[in-house]
């Protein structure tokens, strides 16, 4: 009996000692339009995954924020501006301690439509198209 509460009493200890181990870490970085331009006022949205709970902050006027005093574990990271199309990057990992680095890109809705493969048109929708203006 005094040998299983010493397994425990060591279990306990080693326990303890592995939770207070945690360091907090930090996730900044820059965002930038398609063209390079730092963003000023954007909202940037941190999202764990093992909890529901979301910290956010503002970008500065180069485009750069910083959140502080994330536990270790997946990230979902959010950011959104007014003219632009929001930015989500998720899955991202931050070890114990450490200090992440993002570079996020906002693009407008025009400059993600002409991303899009062109639609080749048939030879009979083009003889359908000069016809239509002949008229």
């Amino acid at each position: 009996m005094t040998r299983g509460l010493g397994i425990l009493a060591i279990a306990m200890v080693w326990c303890i000692g592995a939770s207070g181990a945690v360091n907090p870490g930090i996730i900044t970085g820059t965002v930038r339009n398609s063209a390079g331009v730092a963003q000023m006022g954007a909202v940037v949205e941190i999202l764990a995954y093992s909890a529901d709970r979301t910290q956010t902050a503002l970008t500065d006027t180069k485009g750069g924020f910083a959140i502080a005093g994330l536990l270790p574990g997946l990230y979902t990271i959010t950011v959104t501006a007014p003219s632009f199309l929001p930015t989500i990057r998720e899955s991202v990992h931050l070890q114990s301690g450490a200090s992440l680095l993002l570079n996020l890109t906002l693009n407008t809705l025009f400059e993600t439509v002409q991303l899009l493969p062109r639609h080749k048109l048939s030879a009979d929708s083009e003889d359908d198209w000069r016809w239509a203006l002949r008229s």
